[in-house]
């Protein structure tokens, strides 16, 4: 039996996430406990529609969900200017999300009407959405 693949938006620091797209992670804060229960909503090979704040809806890149992995901070931590480089602050992040299949679609044409929609992460199995996944992916 085939596993259906859920549709995600997910609202993005266009800054921080580029600085941690080469390691496949972005990161939130489960102090929000809607956005906090949304991303543990998420399954294996979900696919997350990435898109920056303030950028009318267009979509930048497009992943596979993996997994969630809580931050723990302890003994083996030391934090000090090095590890704190590129403006992470560590301290408010409490959760990592991993991706894969990570595609660039920044050159494409890709807006979703999105604009009234102020949460972080939400579901979106619209059936446009799912059209143009199928093409990108042929």
């Amino acid at each position: 039996m085939e596993n259906k693949q859920n549709h995600y938006i997910i609202r993005v620091d266009f800054v921080k996430f580029k600085t941690y797209i080469d390691k496949n992670i972005y990161y939130f804060n489960s102090n929000n406990k809607t956005t906090f229960n949304r991303f543990k909503k998420l399954n294996k090979n979900d696919v997350l529609w990435f898109i920056p704040n303030k950028s009318n809806g267009h979509v930048i890149y497009i992943a596979e969900f993996v997994e969630i992995n809580e931050i723990i901070l302890g003994p083996l931590i030391n934090l000090n200017d090095d590890c704190l480089e590129q403006s992470l602050d560590i301290k408010k992040i409490t959760h990592i999300f991993q991706y894969k299949n990570l595609h660039n679609l920044s050159k494409c044409d890709i807006h979703l009407n999105i604009s009234n929609l102020k949460q972080t992460i939400f579901e979106y199995n619209n059936e446009n959405l799912i059209k143009q996944y199928s093409k990108i992916f042929k």
